[in-house]
């Protein structure tokens, strides 16, 4: 088995944190519907 490598570890972590926060933005900018709140659930 490898070694993580501390530095991939994160930068994993720093995009994914990044990745959640543009879809929570994208989330923001659907409108306020039963279909759109669903899917942001």
């Amino acid at each position: 088995m490898e070694k993580e490598n501390p530095k991939t570890t994160n930068n994993l972590k720093y995009r994914s944190y990044g990745f959640s926060l543009n879809v929570i933005s994208l989330l923001e900018l659907f409108p306020k519907n039963y279909i759109y709140q669903t899917i942001g659930k």
